[in-house]
């Protein structure tokens, strides 16, 4: 049996004050109804008990709040366009899917779409991922670089990845928790922590192509050197390039883009680092 308290603390956790002023209205009406239509006795009412209904409803909302920071891990996946969904990890190491208010605290996850840093430019993302089912497409934003003397080439590469919402978001979670690092925030018990699944993929297509850098500088020295034309040359790197074409089990189509070479020249100490 559902212990009563937790359940009416985890009700009024999802808006603590609205609910508490909804509270206050009632309360009113109520008196309102009760009184009916004597002036006086309204009155009366209104200086002697007003500030008592006035004082529970505070009083209430307080302890809510104390209660829901303490104790209780909301779900807030759904109240930013860039978030997915939440992982509650407890002390005893549960991994726990959060799609309502639990009365459980732990270190908790939110998967995004994109670092909230990188998400400034809102035109440059994609965000047709839905999070009920995480169906949809993503756009991640990668690049190949190259030097050829003190010239510096870099290619913007975009990852296209569409998905069938068959997605394993424990499985998802592993992954980012394994490969990316977090942007965290303290909170009075629950410590909260961020992970990008943008930021995931840049991860993997840098260990993709870890092994092909060599070739991308032999075909960036041969561009730099004008031996080859800019189609010849994205064309070369394409032929190159890697990407998992299922780097999850719900991708069901993966596409790679190649943007315009930027060139770039330095001198200097700091250039070599």
């Amino acid at each position: 049996m559902k212990n009563p308290i937790k359940q009416y603390f985890l009700f009024f956790s999802r808006a603590p004050f609205t609910f508490s002023l909804l509270i206050f209205f009632i309360e009113a009406i109520a008196a309102i109804i009760y009184l009916g239509l004597d002036e006086e006795a309204a009155n009366i009412f209104i200086i002697k008990y007003a500030w008592i209904f006035i004082a529970i409803t505070f009083g209430n909302m307080c302890l809510v709040y104390f209660i829901k920071f303490n104790y209780i891990t909301d779900d807030d996946s759904d109240r930013a366009p860039i978030r997915l969904f939440s992982v509650l990890v407890t002390k005893d190491n549960e991994k726990i899917i959060i799609t309502e208010p639990i009365w459980k605290t732990g270190v908790k996850y939110i998967i995004t779409r994109e670092n909230f840093d990188l998400s400034i430019n809102l035109r440059e993302y994609n965000y047709d991922l839905k999070v009920e089912e995480l169906n949809g497409t993503t756009k991640t934003y990668c690049s190949i670089t190259g030097k050829y003397k003190n010239s510096l080439v870099k290619v913007p590469v975009i990852l296209t990845l569409k998905y069938d919402g068959a997605f394993d978001k424990i499985e998802l979670f592993d992954m980012l928790v394994k490969n990316c690092s977090p942007w965290e925030r303290c909170g009075c018990i629950i410590t909260t922590k961020e992970l990008s699944l943008n930021d995931y993929l840049k991860v993997a297509f840098k260990k993709a192509n870890e092994r092909n850098q060599p070739k991308f500088d032999e075909i960036i020295s041969r561009y730099a050197q004008l031996l080859i034309s800019d189609a010849e040359f994205l064309n070369e790197l394409l032929d190159v390039v890697e990407f998992p074409e299922r780097l999850f089990s719900c991708v069901v189509d993966t596409k790679i883009c190649l943007d315009n070479p930027e060139t770039s020249a330095c001198k200097g100490v700091m250039c070599e680092k």
